[in-house]
């Protein structure tokens, strides 16, 4: 039960009637004012009202929440389409040539990269290096990957230590001006890559595929993809667009397996937990269930084994969802809320 407070009269004259109606919207406003410090505590309105309730109420809202939104290319609904497509997929063949001298382009590039790290006794290019890593784990999850995947892996990088002469300064001082300087690195690192794709002999399919990866564009993301993403005329099934959306889940989970097996272990021995579990958890957050399978058949440690535990991604509620995608008041359960007067829900 809120309690309001009276306003004092000014001096000892009575009130009349405006000084009144002042009174009483003072009073208002305190009520107001105290709903709003109460919600400020994450506060339910309807505490203010009853602080508990029936055990049959709390069954049916249990009963009827809603439940987490899966939208990933492990969702049950898709492993159909997944399946399909995988016993579709022609071997690749044997003597792919343009896919080794665009290798071997990409390799002598990286092979110029001005970081040089020690490696089983030997000073080697960093990124070239780093490439190789990427590729072998390609490989491993993929036995059937594209020419345009293994470019992916193998150049994704490729000549990045020029990135620097893209100037932040560039660029306008705002949010805005970073995402225009980011747009620009991605831009010259994609037409680096096909540009070596064409010296290979590739043609403008292959090259636009390539090209749509780097940029990020026109591909459906693995971790939101749904069947009727797919759906072409006539009720098809754009087995091409899944396709692509799989290389572009195969290549984030390399680079995890790449990082969790080159640097994790030196991490775990030097940093404190809680540091080690911050990074791994952003390094980990969007990889697959197969991915996940082969960090637990790895060869960690008691202490390793437990914090690669603790940064697996778990599914996200559906409320949590919706908060990201059309704000705080979408998601309330109390949509009499005074912060939410002016939502338009439509």
């Amino acid at each position: 039960m809120l309690l309001h407070k009276s306003v004092p009269s000014i001096g000892s004259q009575p009130k009349s009637i405006s000084s009144a109606h002042q009174s009483e919207r003072a009073v208002a406003l305190t009520a107001t004012l105290d709903i709003r410090s109460c919600s400020s505590r994450n506060q339910p309105l309807c505490a203010l009202r009853s602080t508990k309730l029936h055990t049959g109420h709390r069954q049916r809202l249990q009963k009827n929440r809603l439940q987490p939104c899966q939208a990933s290319i492990d969702d049950p609904e898709m492993a159909p389409l997944v399946q399909k497509m995988d016993a579709e997929r022609p071997m690749p063949p044997a003597n792919r040539e343009k896919l080794e001298k665009a290798i071997e382009l990409i390799d002598a590039v990286n092979a110029k990269d001005p970081t040089v790290v020690d490696y089983e006794g030997q000073s080697q290019p960093y990124r070239l290096l780093y490439s190789k890593w990427v590729t072998e784990w390609v490989k491993k999850l993929d036995p059937k990957a594209r020419d345009e995947l293994l470019i992916l892996a193998r150049g994704r990088s490729v000549e990045g230590w020029l990135l620097k002469n893209i100037d932040r300064n560039n660029f306008p001082p705002n949010l805005g001006g970073v995402r225009m300087w980011q747009a620009e690195r991605r831009r010259w690192q994609a037409n680096r890559l096909t540009s070596i794709m064409r010296e290979a002999g590739y043609g403008d399919e292959n090259i636009k595929l390539v090209e749509e990866v780097m940029l990020d564009r026109d591909i459906p993301d693995p971790q939101d993809i749904r069947q009727f993403d797919l759906k072409g005329p006539l009720g098809t099934t754009n087995f091409r667009l899944l396709e692509e959306a799989c290389m572009v889940q195969t290549l984030r989970d390399a680079e995890a397996l790449v990082f969790m097996e080159k640097n994790f272990p030196a991490m775990a021995d030097n940093l404190s937990a809680d540091e080690v579990l911050k990074v791994i958890k952003r390094e980990l957050a969007l990889i697959s269930q197969k991915c996940i399978r082969l960090l637990l058949d790895m060869p960690w440690t008691t202490l390793q084994r437990k914090l690669v535990g603790r940064a697996f991604p778990t599914p996200r509620s559906y409320s949590t969802m919706v908060k990201e995608m059309e704000g705080v008041a979408a998601a309330s359960t109390h949509p009499g809320d005074w912060r939410y007067r002016n939502f338009d829900y439509d």
